[in-house]
């Protein structure tokens, strides 16, 4: 189903990491925390020139099941619950991002850094994005992976830029092919 969002804000991932005693505390909050931020690609249409497409939007994840490895890395499984974002991107027209609900793309992750030591941590999402252009919808053909290799806060703060770290094709019903390249995805906004 694909979901029109107009100007909502962004939303990431909220959880707060308390370390007591040596101890790992992990808190969940399942309302997420408000970041606002936009989305940026190289998109290129059929080949065509790459065209640089800004939206504004988020992602919502929530945190699921934390696990300590044997070498005290805490790691915590995050849920990718939404993705939204829209914009008039000049030279394509209208342009709306969205989660395709009905694949299931390999786990999202954030894992601490250092061994007893909650951030920084590097944050993995991977996710399937559905791309409506002027109303004609491309599905994506392998999973987004958008990462940030040094996360030093939880949720993240503004200015904090997220990577899209392969390049993807979407393609529609009507046959043409979207071309995402690799590069900034996200940036949390203040």
């Amino acid at each position: 189903m694909v979901r029109r969002f107009g100007q909502r804000v962004a939303l990431l991932s909220a959880a707060a990491v308390l370390v007591v005693g040596g101890g790992w505390f992990w808190l969940r909050d399942a309302s997420a925390a408000n970041c606002p931020g936009g989305k940026s690609h190289g998109v290129s249409i059929n080949g065509g020139p790459v065209i640089q497409a800004n939206t504004q939007g988020g992602i919502l994840v929530l945190p699921g099941n934390t696990t300590t490895t044997t070498t005290g890395h805490v790691v915590t499984t995050l849920h990718i619950e939404d993705v939204y974002s829209n914009g008039k991107v000049e030279g394509l027209g209208d342009l709306d991002i969205s989660l395709d609900t009905t694949r299931q793309a390999p786990k999202s992750t954030l894992t601490s850094l250092k061994p007893g030591s909650a951030l920084p941590a590097r944050q993995v999402m991977q996710f399937y994005p559905v791309f409506t252009l002027n109303g004609e919808v491309f599905q994506a053909d392998q999973p987004a992976r958008v990462e940030n290799s040094n996360v030093d806060s939880f949720p993240p703060r503004p200015g904090t830029v997220y990577v899209l770290t392969n390049a993807m094709t979407l393609r529609s019903d009507e046959g043409n092919v979207m071309t995402l390249e690799p590069g900034k995805a996200f940036t949390v906004g203040g």
